[in-house]
């Protein structure tokens, strides 16, 4: 049977570098690997398996090049089984021991690590969200800076907040992401990329707004939805999405937003429903809608411009020529 080496906590503590000191040699006692890649940055080492590492000396020495070789140090001193019983325990027993502290982390979609320092920033994010019920009556400018209020929230937030590599282009395009946003956005005079740098504008949006942007905001919604509801496992309805979250539509609306590149919630409902093949040619039956909308409502809330209640009923009204544009086709499908 083979033996794997223990951890000295004193060798571990002679290690560690910092600030972190007390931290890494919590979490190597305690098994809390996942804690230690997030709150570092480094990469994970493969495993050692066979036991060939006689002591915390020897595996210091092997990883003394790597960043935070204490990290590598708890992976490589604990055998695999034991490294995921020990995590699970330490999770439960001695970093999150409030039941409901972890059940609340764990909704945001994070490691818990992360959660926690996402939970700081979700807040302000939901402020964001409820201060845009007006966000249907609103022109582009107003909203446009809705997305730059939010985003603004991410920047320089580890694990969670925009991230680029280290080169001064990539940092040219943080520097300047409130223009990558109006351009993502389709928002009025919005810069526009040079054929050269069309591929790293494409990579900075897919990374930072519609992924981490979009995570970020989602994740908000997500535990707004989840501290309304009765039973937490509930699916969400349109029916009882906005007196379950307590927020406007606009935050039913704002990953999908960013998914279609576009701020009129109009236009990404009639391109999600094939009623459009372009977004010039949604935003051009938004009178169609708003026609309807005055006939079926006297006096319309800005948030009922944005209700995709509203937009699913308009949508049946329509005859089953209109109800797709011209020009497409419908026929079965074998799958």
């Amino acid at each position: 049977m083979r033996s794997f080496p223990s951890v000295d906590l004193a060798i571990v503590n002679k290690l560690c570098k910092g600030s972190d000191c007390d931290r890494v040699a919590a979490t190597a006692e305690a098994g809390d690997f996942s804690q230690s890649f997030c709150d570092s940055s480094v990469t994970r080492l493969p495993i050692e398996m066979g036991g060939r590492l006689k002591n915390l000396s020897q595996i210091a020495e092997r990883h003394a090049p790597a960043p935070g070789c204490n990290v590598a140090i708890c992976l490589d001193a604990y055998p695999f089984g034991l490294a995921f019983i020990k995590r699970g325990r330490a999770i439960v027993e001695r970093l999150y021991p409030d039941q409901a502290q972890r059940r609340r982390l764990y909704q945001y979609g994070f490691a818990p690590c992360i959660g926690r320092r996402f939970e700081n920033v979700a807040a302000a994010i939901r402020a964001q969200i409820e201060d845009a019920s007006n966000y249907g009556v609103v022109g582009p400018a107003d909203r446009q800076a809705v997305f730059e209020r939010i985003g603004a929230l991410l920047l320089g937030q580890g694990g969670f907040g925009f991230r680029v590599r280290p080169t001064p282009g990539d940092q040219a395009l943080l520097a300047g992401w409130i223009g990558l946003l109006a351009w993502w956005m389709q928002a009025p005079s919005a810069p526009r990329p040079d054929p050269g740098a069309l591929r790293s504008w494409q990579r900075f949006v897919s990374d930072n707004l519609e992924f981490r942007l979009g995570v970020a905001v989602g994740a908000v919604v997500a535990q707004a939805w989840s501290q309304g509801a009765p039973n937490h496992l509930q699916p969400p309805t349109l029916e009882t999405w906005r007196a379950t979250t307590n927020l406007p539509w606009f935050g039913f609306w704002c990953r999908e937003l960013l998914r279609w590149r576009t701020l009129d919630p109009f236009v990404a409902f009639a391109l999600s429903q094939g009623l459009a093949r372009t977004r010039e040619a949604a935003a051009l039956r938004r009178p169609e809608f708003e026609a309807w909308l005055a006939a079926t409502i006297a006096t319309p809330a800005p948030d009922d411009l944005i209700d995709p209640r509203h937009f699913l009923g308009w949508e049946r009204t329509l005859p089953p020529s209109q109800a797709i544009e011209d020009g497409a086709t419908v026929g079965p499908v074998i799958l």
